[in-house]
């Protein structure tokens, strides 16, 4: 797998649990990723996003009040290219399958693996990558598109005058 640059963009960490978070905390910095952000209720995701970007999302699913769940559909929503992994400790076929279809990018249960999660978060900030780079792509080709029907248009124009 190619190397993995960390940006300045925040990671952000969304759990009820002070202690899970400084956890994750410290795992994401062992992994090179020291800028993080962190949140102990999901109903805030929202506004945190729209105050600050982020490269990625770590929620869990589970938590008092609001469930993970329930901001995930949202965020996916507005912010299409922000790479969510779904946390819980209450891992079941059903919940795995729902957060994938709302359209998290992993799924992992508590308690974690260091490793399983270093690999998490490698893939999820590759995919961030490449969909930057295929927006980029996509926005370059389109502005090449006009340059060329812009050059179609001029071409008409001449051979409308004789001049070509």
């Amino acid at each position: 797998m190619k190397k993995i640059t960390y940006p300045a963009l925040p990671v952000l960490v969304v759990d009820d649990e002070e202690q899970f978070r400084l956890s994750l905390m410290m795992t994401l910095s062992s992994n090179g990723i020291n800028n993080v952000i962190e949140c102990g209720d999901s109903r805030a995701v929202l506004g945190m996003l729209q105050e600050t970007p982020c490269e990625m999302a770590l929620l869990d699913l589970a938590m008092p009040g609001l469930s993970g769940s329930k901001p995930l559909p949202e965020i996916v929503k507005e912010y299409p290219h922000l790479p969510v992994i779904i946390l819980t400790a209450y891992e079941t076929l059903e919940t795995a399958r729902q957060a994938l279809r709302l359209g998290a990018c992993d799924y992992l249960t508590k308690p974690f693996d260091l490793g399983t999660v270093r690999t998490a978060v490698r893939r999820a900030m590759h995919r961030r990558q490449v969909s930057e780079q295929v927006r980029t792509n996509n926005l370059r080709l389109k502005e090449l598109q006009r340059e060329v029907e812009d050059q179609r248009v001029r071409e008409e124009i001449l051979r409308g005058r004789g001049e070509i």
